[in-house]
């Protein structure tokens, strides 16, 4: 047995490097090893005269990896292998040197058909490394048994084919269905034709070729996929054509998962593909995977605006299908929360199935409340401008207002906001949240102290309504102070810059007109200042605003507004004064630039709050724009 340690590459001179560092032999029991630098040397080997056959097989293995074609074949070493069972001739088919191998073959042809560890013949290992010359000489010897050298199986049940499809060697494949097109039709261990194989892999040009072989009968491809599940994945509608003309039942096939092609075009959106299958029959739009869903539903979760159109349009009944939890294709836009696809529903004019939003699935759940459920509450909004929710509750006895009432990613003041809006849909409360049922228990003699239980549990109840009370007053108040206190700051932003207006840099001339009016800087400060004036007003309008827009919607956000116009209008105030400054300054004056370079961070961390705030609310959580 030969041990190679090391392995070998092409030096930049274009020559062969032998790096190993180590080659040991295990020759009847003994061994011996073999250091390319220091020479031969033998371990427990007694007899002088095996030392010096293991060094010639040694060296013979060097030859062939190092293409000596002046090597010499002694019979002796021919059919030594090493510790993966390659023989001499699968070192040459690697190397692809031909005389090499010629030289082999002629000596011993049966080396041909010799595997090693893997199954692999010399035949397999030049295949898959695409040496064509190397593939063709070794089937151009001994033609009588070339075909069983054809059909030959690794471990993996792969023929020299499965090899070449694999690596998307061309000419390869080509030439060995030349000799053997029966071979197309064999699968491997995962139960993968060749044919299959070329999809998966994208190798187009390989798979066409062997599609227009007549003897080509096998398409099948591992946990039950066919090529059109593999062709609608990697995408490629002309060759799919001619998949379904020469196999029409391909395109009704389902894989272990019970997805059809049409699943998975679907799933990706190729609205091309949809349209070819539907084309060919229109029945596979109902088909249902191992979960219930159809192509509809796939697409619904995806979010597939375009694929969802089609099938509503051409196979609208789809919509009333239900999967395996009883959700219809709505109750899987709800859950994804795409609000694009929701409308496609809407303003298609044959979706007259208006009575889905209010089916529930196998937990109650309508798509109002896996909606809300999953926090898509841009989506619920458009939900509740299309049909009324009412008070429907889950099998939980959850209304949708008590599902977002239980988010503890939202805040008190998003809460109010998104359940203003739902109130004014008419949405309500379940009963048991709207009626606090204090249930007055007899005590039980054997079971003494249940009154007492009772009254305390009661009482503790009662302090923790009146803390909650206690700090939603709390709150209030707080609010009230800081409206007035930016009601206060909004009001001299807006005297400041309405009086600056009036009294410009520099004066005005005695016709009334401002005497730096043809100055650029000039034309910026009267522009930030009425920035900061208009703001300014808006936010003084906004507070003005919020004792009525309290009592109507139960909300702060009139606050929130007045709070983010009086930071703009005060930034605007520092950009007025420093245009302001600089047109009555020189050119070369360095103030200005100060008084800009210190703006930026303090304005930074003024809107930084207002901007994380936000982006949590309509990005995380979804929230409309508008609220």
């Amino acid at each position: 047995m030969i041990r190679k340690v090391g392995y070998q590459q092409d030096c930049a001179c274009g020559t062969k490097s032998n790096l190993f560092k180590e080659i040991s032999i295990d020759y009847m029991g003994k061994t011996c090893s073999m250091d390319p630098e220091k020479g031969f040397h033998e371990v427990h080997i007694e007899d002088n005269i095996e030392v010096i056959l293991c060094k010639r097989k040694i060296e013979l293995y060097n030859d062939v990896v190092e293409e000596r074609e002046d090597f010499t074949v002694e019979a002796e070493v021919l059919r030594e292998v090493t510790s993966t069972k390659n023989t001499i001739l699968h070192v040459a088919a690697k190397s692809g040197n031909m005389k090499i191998a010629k030289k082999i073959i002629d000596f011993d042809p049966s080396l041909l058909h010799e595997r090693n560890s893997k199954g692999n013949t010399p035949l397999h290992i030049a295949a898959s490394l695409g040496h064509l010359d190397m593939t063709n000489f070794l089937l151009s010897q001994h033609q009588h048994m070339t075909v069983p050298l054809l059909m030959i199986k690794n471990e993996n049940n792969e023929t020299a084919l499965h090899d070449a499809v694999r690596n998307g060697h061309n000419e390869i494949v080509k030439k060995l269905i030349e000799k053997c097109p029966s071979l197309t039709s064999l699968r491997n261990k995962d139960g993968e034709s060749p044919l299959f194989m070329a999809v998966d892999r994208g190798f187009f040009d390989i798979a066409t070729h062997i599609l227009d072989i007549e003897e080509c009968r096998e398409y099948k491809g591992s946990k039950g996929m066919n090529i059109l599940h593999a062709a609608a994945i990697r995408i490629d509608k002309n060759f799919m054509e001619k998949v379904i003309d020469k196999f029409p039942k391909a395109i009704t096939e389902e894989d272990d998962f019970g997805w059809t092609p049409l699943h998975y075009a679907a799933h990706f959106g190729e609205v091309e593909l949809v349209k070819l299958f539907l084309d060919r029959d229109i029945s596979l739009a109902y088909k249902q995977n191992n979960e219930g869903m159809c192509a509809l539903h796939i697409s619904a979760k995806k979010g597939r605006v375009d694929v969802m159109g089609m099938f509503i349009e051409r196979c609208p009944y789809t919509c009333q299908l239900f999967d395996k939890s009883h959700r219809t294709a709505l109750h899987l836009v709800a859950e994804s929360g795409h609000t694009k696809a929701l409308k496609v529903f809407f303003q298609n004019r044959k979706f007259a199935f208006r009575d889905l939003m209010n089916e529930k699935d196998d937990e109650g759940n309508t798509p109002f409340h896996i909606a809300a459920a999953n926090g898509h509450y841009a989506l619920l909004m458009s939900l509740a401008d299309v049909r009324r929710m009412g008070g429907a509750v889950n099998k939980k006895g959850e209304s949708i207002l008590d599902i977002i009432q239980a988010d503890s990613q939202l805040m008190e003041d998003e809460k109010k906001i998104i359940m203003s809006n739902l109130e004014r849909h008419n949405v309500l409360w379940s009963l048991e949240t709207m009626v606090d049922r204090q249930t007055i228990k007899v005590k039980n003699p054997k079971a003494g102290g249940t009154g007492a239980a009772n009254s305390s549990e009661e009482n503790g109840k009662k302090d923790k309504e009146d803390d909650n009370m206690k700090a939603k007053e709390e709150k209030k108040d707080d609010i009230k102070d800081l409206a007035n206190f930016n009601l206060v700051v909004a009001t001299i932003i807006a005297t400041v810059t309405f009086a600056a207006a009036f009294q410009v840099p520099g004066g005005n001339g005695g016709d009334g007109l401002a005497n730096l009016r043809e100055k650029g800087s000039f034309v910026k400060f009267l522009i930030y200042d009425s920035l900061a004036f208009g703001f300014s007003a808006v936010s003084i309008f906004a507070n003005f605003a919020y004792p009525f827009l309290a009592k109507v919607t139960r909300i702060t956000y009139p606050i929130m507004l007045s709070l983010v116009l009086t930071e703009f209008s005060l930034i605007c105030l520092v950009l007025a004064f420093i245009e302001g400054t600089r047109s009555v300054l020189t050119e070369n004056s360095w103030l200005p630039e100060v008084v800009y370079a210190s703006l930026f961070p303090i304005s930074f961390f003024l809107v930084r709050p207002i901007i994380v705030r936000k982006t949590f609310l309509y990005s995380s959580r979804k929230l409309p724009w508008y609220l």
